[in-house]
C-alpha cells in the first residue's frame, strides 16, 4: 500500500491503513489526502476583527491594529499603553502626549514629533499673533508670548511698549547723545570724528591728511580744525580753500612783488620768480633792447616765399619782391601777360614766369630771330619743329603749301576717309539706308568710295538687277580629291558675302592664298575650287584635285592638306593661322600602306591587301598568262616613273625649305614618300566623295608641268 501522507498498521485487525497530517482529509480512495480550507468551512473561527488566511495544512489569524494575537492563535486582545500598531509591534513613549493604540503618540498642543518631544515655534509658523505696537513674538517651549522690542519697555499704566530714552536714562556717549525710536546715536564735535570700535568715544580729526583734504594746495592741522595756504606765486582766494596765480605785475610770496617788465615788451612775467619773458624782438632783463630779427634767420620769411625781410622796431616784415604782390599772407606772382605787355608781333605771344615775363612765338609759327613766321612746307607745332602725317590724296588742303593745321597737325578729312591721318576708309555701308532704293542690291565698299551691286546670282540688266543666276560647272573627272573647310579670324566682322561684288572679292584672294601654299608643296598642276565663303570668323569651304593617279603627289597633296592646319597664310597682307574645320579621314603620315577602297581613303597593315591583285588560276590559258604578263610589265614601268617623281619631289622641296628658312623663316617642310614605301602606297588613289554634278562658281589652275602617263598604265 502506498499512502499519500504515512500508513497505520491496526493489530487487532491485522489490516493496514492511510491516515492524514492535520489539516488534511483523506479521500475516498483512501489513499490520497487532500487540503483543508479552515477558512471557509468555518468563517467565523477567528472572531469579528480579525481576518482569517488559509495556509497548506493550517490557517492563520491576522488581527486589526491596535491588537495583538494571543497565544491561542485565534483571539484578538487590545494592546497595552505603552505599545501601538500591527499585533502591537511599535512601542508607544509619548513625552508631551498620550498613546493611541492604533497611530501611536497623540501630542498635546505646542508640541509635534513622533515622540511629542519637539516644541512647535509658534512664531515661525505665524499662529501667534502679537498685535501691540513695537512688540514681537518669542517662542517658547510649548507655547509663545508677546515681547517689546529692544528699545522698548512694557507701561505699567498702559501695558503699550513705550521707547526708552536711553540718552536720559544710559548716557555714555563722549560728546552729543541723540535719542532713536528704539535706540540712541553717539555724534562728535566739529573736528573730531567717531570712534568705530565702539561708537561713543570722539577722536581728533586731521582733515588735512583725509582723503577729503578741502586745501588746493597747502593745509596745516589745529584742534578741531585746519588752515589752507598757498605756494608762492599764488594768492589764497576769499573761499580760504582754493588758491589763484598771481595777477600779471605781481609775483612772489602771496604775490607781494611788483615786476619790473617793460608792459608792452613782455609776453610774460613768471609769477614765481618775477623773470620777464620778452616778445620776439626784444630782449635784455626788462624787455627793453630791440632784436634786429632779419639778421642771422635766413629762414625769417620762409613761410612768405617770394618776400624779402624788412627790420621794424621790435618786430619785422616780409615785403613781396619784384614781379609779384601781397595776396594775405602770400606773395603771389604778378602775371604780366594779363596787364601791359610789349608782346605785339604778329604771331607772338606772351608767357608769364615767376616774377616776369617772355615774348615767343605761338604754336604754329616759326621765329627766325626778327619776327614769327606761320609755318609752312607741310609742318607744324612748336616754332614748326613737327612734319604733318596726313594722308595728302586724302586730306582736305589747307593752303598751297600745307596740308594739316599749323598749330596741331590736326588733318581735316575728305568726306570718304576719317582716322587721325585720313588714311582710314570710311565704311559707307554701314548706314543701312545706302543702296536700299534699289533692289536685289547691296552695298560695297571702296577705298574712299562706295558701289551698290547685285547680290550674288543676280545680273544686271539696264541697271537692274534681275532674277537670280548661277554659272555652273561641272568638276571634271579627279583621280585625287580633297574637299576642306578652314576658318580664321578677320579685321571685319561687318562683311556681306551676299553681295557679288564682296564675295568675288575675297574669293579671288583666297585661291591666290591657296594657290601659293600648295605651289611651295607640290610640283604639280592642281585645281582649286572654292565652293562658298561665310562669316563670320571667315570660313572657306574649297577643293583641291589632282587629275592623275599619282601617288607621289597624292600623299604630297593629303600632308599639305593637314599641315594646312596653323599654318602661316597672307589674306590681303595680313598673316593669318587658319584653323582646319573639316577634313576628309586621309592617311596618317605613319601610315605604310595608303589605299583607295570604296571611294574611301584607308591605312592597311596587311602587305598583301594591295589595289593591284594578281590571280593566277590553274585554268587560265596562255592567252590569260599574256595579258597577265603585260600588266605585270606596265606595274613594273609605273613604278619605275613612281621613283622618279619621288625623286623630283625630294629635290624641289629641299630647295623649298632652303629658300623659306633664309626668306620667309617658314618652318614646315615637305613630307615625300621615299622609293621604298610599298606597292599599295604607289597605287594611291582619290575619288570624288560627291556627285559628278557638283558645281562651281569657277576653276583655278595652278600651271606647272605635269608629268604624263604612260598610256599602258591600268589600274582598277
Amino acid at each position: 500500500m502506498t499512502c499519500s501522507h504515512y500508513c497505520v498498521v491496526l493489530k487487532s485487525e491485522n489490516k493496514a491503513e492511510c491516515r492524514c497530517s492535520e489539516g488534511y482529509r483523506l479521500m475516498n480512495n483512501e489513499v490520497s489526502c487532500a487540503e483543508v480550507n479552515e477558512c471557509t468551512e468555518t468563517p467565523d473561527i477567528c472572531g469579528v476583527d480579525a481576518t482569517c488566511t488559509n495556509l497548506e495544512g493550517s490557517f492563520q489569524c491576522n488581527c486589526p491594529s491596535g491588537t495583538k494575537l494571543q497565544n491561542d492563535g485565534i483571539t484578538c486582545a487590545e494592546c497595552d499603553k505603552f505599545h501601538y500598531g500591527v499585533n502591537c509591534s511599535r512601542e508607544c513613549s509619548c513625552i508631551n502626549g498620550a498613546c493611541d493604540t492604533k497611530h501611536g503618540c497623540v501630542c498635546e498642543k505646542g508640541w509635534i514629533g513622533e515622540y511629542c518631544d519637539e516644541d512647535l515655534d509658534e512664531c515661525a509658523a505665524g499662529t501667534k499673533e502679537c498685535k501691540e505696537e513695537n512688540s514681537v513674538c518669542m517662542n517658547t517651549p510649548g507655547d509663545a508670548i508677546c515681547i517689546c522690542k529692544v528699545g522698548f519697555a512694557k507701561n505699567e499704566t498702559t501695558f503699550d511698549c513705550a521707547d526708552i530714552d536711553e540718552c536720559e536714562k544710559l548716557n555714555d556717549c563722549h560728546h552729543s547723545c541723540e535719542n532713536t525710536l528704539g535706540s540712541y546715536r553717539c555724534s562728535c564735535s566739529e573736528g573730531y570724528t567717531l570712534d568705530l570700535s565702539n561708537r561713543r568715544s570722539c577722536k581728533h580729526k586731521d582733515e588735512c591728511k583725509h582723503e577729503s583734504n578741502p586745501c588746493e594746495q597747502n593745509c596745516t592741522n589745529t584742534p578741531g580744525s585746519f588752515v589752507c595756504g598757498c605756494n608762492t606765486g599764488f594768492t589764497l582766494s576769499i573761499d580760504k580753500f582754493s588758491c589763484n596765480v598771481c595777477k600779471t605785475g605781481l609775483y612772489g610770496q602771496n604775490c607781494g612783488n611788483i615786476c619790473g617788465c617793460n608792459t608792452e615788451n613782455t609776453d610774460l612775467c613768471d609769477h614765481v620768480t618775477g623773470n620777464c619773458t620778452c616778445k620776439e624782438g626784444w630782449s635784455g632783463a626788462n624787455c627793453t633792447d630791440d632784436v634786429d630779427d632779419c639778421i642771422g634767420k635766413t629762414d625769417v620769411c620762409s613761410t612768405t616765399p617770394n618776400s624779402t625781410c624788412i627790420n621794424t622796431d621790435g618786430s619785422f616784415k616780409c615785403e613781396c619782391n619784384n614781379g609779384f604782390f601781397e595776396n594775405g599772407p602770400r606773395c603771389d606772382d604778378v602775371d604780366e601777360c594779363q596787364l601791359n605787355h610789349n608782346c605785339t608781333l604778329p604771331g607772338q605771344e606772351c608767357v608769364n614766369s615767376r616774377g616776369g615775363h617772355s615774348c615767343k612765338c605761338r604754336r604754329g609759327y616759326h621765329d627766325d630771330g626778327l619776327s614769327c613766321t606761320m609755318c609752312s612746307n607741310n609742318t607744324y607745332g612748336e616754332n614748326c619743329s613737327s612734319h604733318c602725317t596726313c594722308n595728302v590724296t586724302n586730306t582736305e588742303i589747307v593752303s598751297e603749301h600745307q596740308i594739316c593745321q599749323t598749330e596741331n597737325g590736326q588733318c581735316t578729312c575728305k568726306q570718304e576717309w576719317e582716322g587721325e591721318n585720313c588714311d582710314t576708309d570710311k565704311n559707307e555701308c554701314m548706314d543701312d539706308t545706302i543702296c536700299s532704293s534699289f533692289e536685289n542690291t547691296g552695298c560695297h565698299n571702296l577705298p574712299g568710295n562706295y558701289s551698290c551691286d547685285c547680290l550674288r546670282y543676280y545680273e544686271q540688266v539696264n541697271g537692274t538687277c534681275t532674277a537670280p543666276h548661277k554659272t555652273t560647272e561641272v568638276e571634271p573627272d579627279s583621280a585625287i580629291r580633297i574637299e576642306v573647310e578652314i576658318s580664321f579670324n578677320w579685321t571685319s566682322s561687318d562683311l556681306n558675302f551676299n553681295l557679288s561684288s564682296t564675295y568675288e572679292e575675297y574669293k579671288t584672294e583666297a585661291e591666290r592664298m591657296l594657290e601659293h601654299y600648295y605651289e611651295e608643296r607640290l610640283n604639280a598642276e592642281v585645281d582649286i575650287y572654292i565652293k562658298n565663303i561665310w562669316s563670320s570668323p571667315i570660313h572657306v569651304l574649297f577643293v583641291v584635285t589632282y587629275s592623275t593617279e599619282d601617288p607621289a603627289i597624292a600623299r604630297a597633296l593629303s600632308d599639305g592638306t593637314k599641315e594646312l592646319h596653323g599654318a602661316e597664310l597672307t589674306f590681303f597682307g595680313v598673316n593669318i593661322h587658319p584653323e582646319t574645320v573639316s577634313l576628309p579621314e586621309l592617311c596618317d603620315v605613319n601610315c605604310n600602306h595608303c589605299v583607295l577602297k570604296d571611294g574611301l581613303a584607308i591605312c592597311r597593315t596587311d602587305s598583301s591587301d594591295w589595289t593591284l591583285e594578281i590571280v593566277v588560276g590553274t585554268s587560265v590559258g596562255g592567252s590569260a598568262l599574256l595579258i597577265i604578263l603585260m600588266l605585270i610589265v606596265g606595274c613594273l614601268l609605273r613604278r619605275w616613273k613612281n621613283g622618279q617623281i619621288e625623286k623630283r619631289l625630294r629635290e624641289r622641296a629641299g630647295r623649298k625649305a632652303q629658300k623659306m628658312d633664309k626668306d620667309t623663316g617658314f618652318d614646315k617642310n615637305v613630307t615625300v614618300p621615299s622609293p621604298g614605301h610599298s606597292s599599295d602606297e604607289r597605287y594611291l588613289t582619290w575619288r570624288t566623295m560627291l556627285s559628278s554634278t557638283d558645281t562651281y562658281d569657277e576653276i583655278r589652275h595652278i600651271p606647272r608641268p605635269k608629268q604624263t602617263l604612260a598610256a599602258n598604265n591600268v589600274y582598277t
